[in-house]
């Protein structure tokens, strides 16, 4: 009887997936609408304070995006003329034997400015896109959760994708969506947990925007079983994808003088160097000036410390056909474009704490739809402790209702023996310790970049590559220990792990 049921709900949820069918959009459809674009110029001539404010940060800096935005819902007709020059140029253009190398811009282009273009530049162009589309195709890209690197792999599949929707063309969509190491395949067997990043969670960045656009695309065609409907075989979805970054967050630390920091769990990832103090963060915070001994300030960290940025470009995360590096959306515009899908769910929260220091609101950008959050006003999510069994951790947190977030109490990451991509044998070692709203233990907190060196690749290599970090106040380290210092509160100190 069990097995007949079974069998039941594989043949009903086939079926109802196969009576999906491609409903045609009018363009532009995958960014704006011109309902939607119009409902924004509405809101910029409507003058509110926020408004003017928000439209400063979101157009500081050029960028395709802003170039779109500025011809769809501005009518910069400059502006557009220079992303459709850019556009045309890529008619013909050759599929680029790198991975990373992604024309998903260039799909965007022309939906956008699809109106502006001649029959025949639009025909070059589908053919263009479809001669991108069958080299995927053709050429199956096989992998397993420990063979690749999406960050860097995966761009051009992607790419691919989202060429198939600008097209509306069905039977490519569907194919493109089934190809090996595709959309299907990242939520069906690459990641962990129902939803975790199977390599170091820094590189997530390279993927998640494009997720979304593509998905977006994929509702307004009436597809969403393939994007944001679609769940994998393990339970994974594009919202617990883009979620996951809060199932490893820490709790804030606070920074006196200024933004509070919401760090997350490290685990083989590449990292800069903070102060000694800080890995990466989900809320970047911002430090005060640091001081020096003529009482004067010599270093403000405060744009130094990532998580606000809106964009993002990296050498192999993204090269278009001209050898640009590719612009992606960060992580706060992910977080807007999900508060706007999901209003009650748990991106308001953190999107307040990207407010600038002294405001009471978080001003977003003017893109995607989303209103200023009062930090008064929203609720912190649920933080249960959970043992991820196939990405190989446990966090595990004293305080597991919404005041874990700014609560003092103890959270630790205790890492397993699994195997990861760029895994740095750290088996059985703590990844992180927070207590008193601040870092207590951090793992290889010392060396930037990957670990190397004699230690870097062993248990020892956990703790800093021979050392390991500890917060504390100024003037707590004691002994011989060394000390870094910003402001009066914030500081590291390094003790010799002999």
């Amino acid at each position: 009887m069990r097995a007949t049921f079974a069998f039941l709900t594989v043949v009903l949820g086939w079926a109802v997936a196969a009576q999906a069918e491609l409903k045609p959009a009018a363009h532009p459809f995958m960014l704006w609408t011109k309902d939607e674009a119009a409902a924004i110029k509405k809101r910029i001539d409507g003058g509110e304070p926020w408004v003017k404010a928000s439209l400063e940060k979101s157009l500081k800096e050029k960028n395709a995006f802003t170039n779109l935005f500025r011809y769809a819902v501005m009518g910069d007709e400059k502006a557009g003329e220079e992303e459709r020059k850019f556009l045309l140029s890529f008619i013909g253009a050759p599929v680029n034997s790198r991975r990373w190398s992604t024309n998903y811009l260039s799909a965007l282009r022309y939906d956008v400015l699809y109106d502006t273009l001649t029959p025949e530049q639009r025909e070059k162009l589908r053919e263009t896109f479809k001669a991108h589309i069958q080299h995927e195709l053709d050429n199956p890209y096989r992998n397993t959760q420990t063979s690749w690197l999406p960050n860097m792999q995966m761009p051009r599949i992607m790419s691919a994708n989202i060429m198939a929707v600008a097209l509306q063309d069905e039977k490519l969509i569907d194919a493109a969506w089934q190809m090996p190491s595709s959309f299907k395949f990242y939520m069906d067997d690459y990641l962990a947990d129902g939803g975790l990043y199977f390599e170091e969670f820094a590189k997530m960045t390279s993927l998640i925007g494009e997720f979304q656009i593509y998905a977006d695309g994929l509702e307004r065609l009436g597809l969403n079983e393939k994007g944001w409907g679609y769940k994998g075989k393990g339970g994974a979805t594009l919202r617990n994808y883009v979620e996951s970054y809060l199932w490893i967050g820490y709790p804030r630390t606070e920074l006196p003088g200024g933004m509070p920091r919401y760090e997350r769990v490290a685990m083989g990832d590449a990292r800069g160097h903070a102060l000694g103090v800080f890995q990466h963060a989900n809320v970047g915070g911002a430090f005060p000036p640091a001081v020096g001994e003529d009482g004067k300030p010599f270093f403000n960290m405060s744009r130094k410390v990532g998580a606000w940025e809106l964009w993002y470009a990296a050498n192999m995360n993204g090269r278009d056909h001209r050898d640009n590096k590719v612009t992606k959306l960060q992580f706060p515009q992910w977080f807007e474009r999900m508060h706007v899908r999901e209003p009650d769910g748990p991106w308001g929260y953190f999107l307040a704490q990207m407010r600038e220091p002294g405001e009471k609101e978080y001003v977003p950008t003017i893109f995607w739809g989303a209103t200023p959050i009062d930090a008064a006003k929203v609720t912190a999510p649920a933080a249960p402790s959970r043992i991820f069994n196939e990405r190989g951790f446990a966090m595990l947190r004293m305080e597991e209702s919404a005041k874990y977030w700014e609560s003092p109490a103890p959270a630790v990451a205790l890492q397993f023996a699994q195997l990861y991509v760029h895994y740095t044998a750290d088996c059985f070692s703590i990844l992180g310790y927070h207590q008193f709203n601040r870092p207590v233990y951090l793992n290889r907190c010392i060396s930037a970049g990957y670990n190397g060196g004699p230690v870097g690749f062993s248990c020892a290599g956990a703790c800093g590559g021979g050392g390991g970090w500890f917060a504390g106040a100024a003037g707590g380290c004691g002994g011989d220990a060394a000390q870094f210092c910003a402001g009066d509160e914030i500081c590291a100190c390094e003790f010799d792990s002999d």
